[in-house]
Formats: C-alpha cells, structure tokens, sequence
C-alpha cells in the first residue's frame, strides 16, 4: 500500500514512492531524504526539475520546512539536484524523438 500526498507546487495526488523528501534537521539544515524515514520536518518535491525550480526559485521549501534561510551549502546541493533532473529530463526526451526518427 503507498500513501498518497499533494506534491507541492503542482498539487497533483501522486504516490509517495514518486517524489524526494526533503528534511529540516534540528541544526536547521535541509537535506533530501532518501529513506523517507529520518527525523524532522519533511517536505515533498516531485522528481520534475520544473517543480524543484520552482519550489528554490518561491521559498516553498523555506515554508514547508519552517526556516527563515536554507544554508548556502544546502540551497547548492537542493540546487544540483534539480540540475541532474533536468539533465535527465533532457536525456530521455532526447532518446524519444531518437526512437521516433528510426
């Protein structure tokens, strides 16, 4: 069974297993979460590099997470990964217009 929640921004239901949590630990530090199970206070962001944009670009992961500022080594890692998405992103959409052409 997998929970279902509203990913934030696009508030589209999605299953769980289907987006990144994101965690404030107690030293206020904001990391991504992969085992969904460490202790604070988690957000959740879906894996669309437009989402995570948006969500560094607005301040939705400083309100979700309750934090006046992310830690500049903490915005640089949340902001590499939405590279990486968007890199991948690019890559598979790059291999569909390769596999329409043959």
């Amino acid at each position: 069974m997998y929970r279902y929640a509203h990913v934030w921004p696009a508030g589209a239901p999605m299953q769980s297993v289907a987006f990144f949590r994101i965690v404030r630990d107690a030293e206020a530090h904001v990391v991504v979460d992969p085992t969904g199970k460490r202790p604070g206070r988690g957000a959740y962001l879906c894996h669309r590099s437009a989402c995570w944009e948006q969500a560094l670009k607005r301040g939705g992961i400083q309100r979700a997470l309750r934090v006046e500022n992310l830690f500049p080594q903490d915005r640089l890692a949340l902001e590499q990964i939405a590279h990486e998405l968007e890199e991948a992103e690019a890559a598979e959409a790059a291999q569909g217009v390769a596999h329409i052409k043959s």
